[in-house]
């Protein structure tokens, strides 16, 4: 067998993918400790351990395996950025800025952003507690980018989509008009591109923002099935979306109220009475889960994301202000102001049936999916014909990490 010491660095991590593959947990946890006691300066062997740690959900480990990748490979912008958004809701508010300066002043030609750095600065620049400076470092974001976008192939492409998002993230109409039909017809087949242009065309409509557009509105609070829903709206062909708007990353807010038809995550169940009134004709879909298996996934659930065992840890200051303080304020809406999960949900159980107690019948949905429900009362209540296919419902007690959560 050959040497682990004398590998080469694809070979090595070729060995760690196959031992990564075979199984999950534990097991290749040991293994690749083992591979990196043999050769600490293993980059894709480091990797492969960060896939392992955030699989099993251990925020300690991926934050040490992160500082691991950056200290062995200076120029893993993605690694940088997701370090930034985790220490930032450990309390070192900053953090996530600083990362994100970082990346900026090192795109260039010769280390041009991918998709995927793209999408990682755009979610880190909004982390932050300064609503201002994120939109300073947009700006700065959209000029480093103007050097891609004469070249050719595949960074110039990205770096036109990415200037069309962060428009959109600055709520700059003229430009974001011009700069999606610009880059429309040097990219005329672009799926993602097409997208926009949709909502370009929404978004120039007279009657934008529409008041008595039928907006559909997912209220549960979290680990109640709200990604469920999500997905399943969308498969009926509505533009859903869940907790944050998916070209900006920011967190929904009224613009997107307006600028999409469905709506999910505790980012709406905070503020549902307001949408209420906002949208008349709005329908309302209210996921619930029976107590005691509510309150022992959501404390696992936030345990392992954000490290609290009590609701009311949610409003400690670090924590609170991401987002521009927008977290703070979701959190303070339905979680914050209680000290145990128990009395969290009693007491929105309490907010959503006095709200809805003298609405029509037909603008609430009551449903657990938790318990097997899904396309039949879904379509009933929205009067559209069921798929054919499965109802998505997703693995409550094993998912990952939401993109807010990491």
């Amino acid at each position: 067998m050959t040497d682990r010491r004398t590998s080469t660095g694809r070979a090595f991590g070729r060995e760690c993918e196959e031992l990564v593959l075979q199984a999950r947990g534990v097991i290749n946890d040991e293994i690749l400790e083992g591979l990196l006691a043999d050769d600490p300066s293993g980059l894709q062997a480091w990797c492969h351990l960060l896939r392992v740690n955030q699989d099993a959900k251990r925020r300690d480990a991926v934050i040490e395996n992160l500082q691991a990748i950056i200290k062995v490979a200076p120029q893993s912008l993605r690694e940088r950025l997701l370090l930034g958004r985790l220490l930032e809701q450990r309390g070192l508010t900053g953090e996530a800025g600083r990362q994100v300066d970082h990346c900026l002043e090192t795109l260039s030609q010769s280390n041009p952003p991918d998709h995927r750095v793209i999408n990682q600065l755009l979610k880190s620049i909004q982390i932050g507690p300064d609503a201002r400076v994120s939109m300073r470092r947009f700006e700065a974001f959209l000029s480093a980018l103007d050097q891609f976008t004469q070249l050719d192939g595949p960074v110039a492409r990205t770096a036109a989509i990415a200037q069309c998002q962060i428009l959109l993230a600055l709520r700059n109409q003229a430009a974001y008009f011009e700069a999606v039909a610009a880059a429309l017809l040097r990219y005329p087949h672009n799926q993602k591109l097409k997208y926009m242009d949709e909502l370009a065309m929404r978004w120039r409509s007279e009657r934008f923002p529409d008041a008595s557009a039928e907006k559909i509105f997912v209220i549960g609070l979290s680990r109640t099935g709200t990604s469920s829903i999500h997905n399943a709206l969308a498969a009926l062909g509505f533009r859903s979306v869940h907790w944050e708007n998916p070209l900006t990353f920011g967190v929904l807010d009224s613009f997107d109220y307006s600028l999409f038809d469905a709506f999910s995550d505790i980012s709406v169940s905070a503020e549902f009475e307001s949408l209420h009134y906002r949208f008349p004709s709005a329908r309302f879909i209210w996921t619930r889960r029976p107590i005691d298996a509510w309150v022992r996934s959501v404390a696992n659930h936030y345990e392992n994301a954000t490290g609290v065992t009590r609701p009311a840890q949610l409003l400690q200051s670090g924590r609170a202000q991401l987002f521009g303080g927008r977290l703070g304020a979701i959190h303070a809406s339905l979680y914050g102001n209680h000290e145990s999960w128990e009395a969290t949900y009693a007491a929105y159980e309490q907010r959503v049936s006095s709200f809805f107690a003298d609405k029509p019948e037909a603008k609430l949905l009551e449903i657990s999916i938790t318990e097997g429900e899904g396309w039949e009362a879904i379509s009933a209540f929205l009067e559209v014909p069921s798929p054919e296919t499965p109802f998505p419902h997703l693995n409550l007690g094993s998912r990952k990490l939401h993109r807010h959560e990491l």
